[in-house]
């Protein structure tokens, strides 16, 4: 009896072991391969908030046409990092417009990210790499999605899992993802340990 006790034991330990090796491995998939946007607005105003969406819609705009000629994460990198100022550009040409007395500030980092759940998919806590957009003070509040590959901009799931398969996602990851039955408890492991992972990067 003992010895069916210790070997039950160390095959669920063998099972958590794997399961979470697996987890890891998707995580890492998703930190290696996307690029997130995160705009942050001057301040909670009515103002400031209206205009983050404006920025972020001539942001959007901007990268669409551009990134779309690019089939990797590191292609997109190295053109975001060339291109900075003109983003930048383009960003304060949109708040000189709207008369707003501020300047915005865009950077290529690395940044925590909480969970986020959008129209169609979710996705995980998580270090990941960012096109951080930040207007004027940057204290106001957050619009996150993905810069790369364009998985924010699909309205459907259907179309969501096209885009995600394209970027090489496979089909555990997607449903993960869209939390299709049977997934939702695998995301919800995925988020924890996302959530593990910012809190030991604070130190």
């Amino acid at each position: 009896m003992r010895k069916l006790i210790k070997w039950t034991a160390v095959l669920m330990l063998i099972l958590i072991v794997l399961g979470y090796a697996d987890l890891q491995l998707d995580l890492n998939r998703l930190q290696e391969d996307l690029i997130r946007i995160h705009v942050v607005a001057n301040s909670d105003s009515d103002q400031d908030q209206s205009n983050k969406i404006l920025v972020r819609d001539a942001v959007l705009d901007y990268l669409k046409p551009v990134l779309s000629q690019f089939s990797s994460k590191e292609q997109v990198q190295q053109y975001l990092a060339e291109h900075l100022d003109e983003l930048t550009g383009v960003v304060n040409s949109v708040l000189q417009s709207l008369k707003a007395d501020q300047q915005a500030n865009i950077t290529l980092k690395e940044e925590a990210f909480p969970m986020r759940e959008y129209d169609t998919f979710s996705l995980p806590s998580g270090c990941y790499d960012s096109l951080r957009i930040e207007i004027g003070s940057g204290e106001g509040k957050n619009w996150w999605c993905v810069a790369f590959p364009a998985l924010c901009v699909p309205k459907t799931a259907d179309a969501f899992c096209s885009i995600a398969t394209s970027a090489g996602f496979d089909s555990k990851l997607s449903s993960t993802l869209t939390r299709e039955n049977g997934y939702e408890i695998r995301f919800f492991l995925l988020d924890c340990i996302g959530k593990l992972g910012n809190f030991f990067n604070k130190f």
